[in-house]
């Protein structure tokens, strides 16, 4: 089973610097919290402090990243294969373009004092 467990280099130093260099440009906002309602989320500071916000999907370095994980899944998966034939039949799981869901990236900033009480 620890052969399911794999590390893959994603992204190199200067693909983390210009991501970084990015998000430094940036508006940052406070976090919110699932609310009563059905996709209700609003701010609760006695229960999220931290502040963030979501990566647009449609801009390049956005798309480059997504483009580093799918090599990433895609990676993962050719080496499960050789473990058991079995997982040669399994799709990409959340490969960005395919009819899997996948959540938007979220940057998160979290100060000393700050803190999400899941």
């Amino acid at each position: 089973m620890n052969d399911l467990i794999q590390i893959i280099k994603l992204i190199d130093i200067e693909q983390v610097n210009e991501m970084n260099n990015f998000i430094d440009t940036l508006s940052l906002a406070p976090n919110t919290v699932f609310g009563e309602g059905e996709n209700e989320c609003n701010v609760d500071t006695s229960i999220r402090t931290s502040t963030g916000t979501y990566l647009d999907n449609n801009h390049p370095i956005t798309q480059k990243f997504h483009s580093k994980m799918n090599e990433g899944l895609e990676e993962y998966k050719r080496r499960v294969e050789k473990i058991h034939s079995s997982f040669s039949y399994y799709p990409v799981p959340s490969g960005y373009g395919t009819t899997c869901w996948r959540e938007e990236i979220q940057i998160l900033q979290y100060e000393k004092t700050q803190e999400y009480k899941f």
